[in-house]
């Protein structure tokens, strides 16, 4: 392939995988980017910083100043779990096309291609969310917006007794979600505030300060059912707990599932907290975020049946971490490659080049994963 179309090829290719990326869904503005540019492989872990919970201290007078003791980041690894690409193929007359165009030409299956990548990196990211989250709210087969927005203040709540900031929160609905909320007077009421004023800019959501927006990845479907017989078998459960042992009973339990234990109620209320499943055994459920009072003896185990599922948190709460994929020693059998970055969405793909039979076969690829943090900042709403 001649030097100058590749020239213009490269450019035309990155300016279409920046705007396809910059044009995709809401979730990916959801997360905490790794910055590193480095390649990696599938199954490889990565490090990311967490930091612990500063606490005050006094100040006493000396002669010199006093160490400044846990306060130091640590290193924690989570694993890329996944290798995706897009692939297209261009003949000889395709790149006659792009070269007399340049950055003019667009192809629908270049597109198509990049965001494939995009969907894939978006949907994982989701589902990382949605199994990472700390409680839900709403009610299985219930329009959570069907005559109020409360549902947001209540969420808002809970992420507030939870320290976390008020600022950058978002809501990523599905669009039947968003659909719903968008019809409630009081979002509609945004659009007829005065020229300049905050509610005027505000955006739907922004009555309980969430940035909502929706997203076609979101809405993803929890299909459980229901487990029975299942009991605490553990005596002295308080507030804080994770891990909680039960008799054994029907249905099982995994990671994302949805639960109610009886005494384990929101703040202030008789209502039963819904809390996230992080890993289960036979007869020992671990949570994402720990129990919100004392739960006793024989407390009943209730799990949620099958429900659809938005997301409403804080960035800082998931780290995600998305890099052009490592070759072997000498390189695949790629003809050229590159790695293009969107400065803006800050995603990261290896663009590369195979020569074929009488055509060029052009894949965009990533290799990708992230870890939920902060499972006290990420809320499910369900219905």
């Amino acid at each position: 392939m001649a030097a100058n179309v590749l020239s213009v090829l490269i450019p035309t290719l990155i300016s279409t995988i920046q705007e396809t990326a910059r044009n995709s869904g809401f979730i990916l503005n959801g997360v905490s980017r790794d910055q590193r540019t480095d390649a990696a492989s599938k199954g490889q872990s990565v490090t990311y910083p967490e930091l612990p919970d500063i606490a005050a201290v006094d100040v006493t007078p000396g002669v010199a100043p006093p160490d400044a003791t846990g306060v130091t980041a640590t290193a924690k690894t989570m694993t890329l779990s996944n290798h995706k690409a897009g692939q297209f193929k261009l003949t000889g007359e395709d790149e006659r096309g792009m070269a007399s165009l340049g950055q003019n030409y667009r192809s629908e299956q270049i597109n198509l291609a990049v965001q494939a990548v995009v969907d894939a990196i978006a949907a994982d990211a989701f589902q990382t969310m949605v199994r990472g989250a700390g409680q839900a709210f709403g009610t299985p087969t219930t329009d959570p917006f069907a005559t109020t927005p409360n549902i947001l203040v209540d969420v808002w709540k809970s992420l507030a007794d939870s320290k976390c900031p008020d600022s950058r929160r978002l809501g990523i609905l599905s669009t039947t979600d968003y659909a719903s909320a968008g019809k409630l007077t009081q979002f509609q009421k945004l659009s007829e505030a005065p020229t300049g004023t905050d509610f005027a800019t505000g955006r739907l959501g922004m009555l309980s300060n969430f940035n909502v927006g929706y997203d076609q990845l979101a809405g993803t479907t929890q299909t459980t059912v229901a487990a029975g017989g299942y009991l605490v078998n553990q005596v002295g459960l308080v507030a804080g707990a994770t891990e909680i042992t039960v008799d054994t009973g029907t249905g099982g339990f995994a990671a994302g599932d949805v639960i109610t234990i009886a005494g384990n109620v929101l703040p202030g209320t008789a209502t039963l907290a819904q809390m996230v499943v992080k890993s289960a055994t036979a007869t020992v459920i671990t949570l994402n975020q720990g129990l919100l009072s004392a739960v006793a003896d024989n407390a009943s185990v209730v799990r949620i049946v099958t429900h659809q599922q938005s997301i409403l948190l804080h960035p800082a709460a998931m780290y995600y971490s998305v890099r052009p994929s490592s070759q072997p020693t000498g390189g695949d059998a790629a003809a050229m490659e590159q790695v293009i970055k969107d400065p803006v969405t800050g995603l990261m793909m290896r663009l590369a080049y195979y020569k074929q039979y009488h055509q060029g076969m052009w894949e965009v690829s990533a290799v990708f994963g992230g870890i939920a943090r902060r499972p006290s900042w990420i809320r499910k709403l369900i219905r």
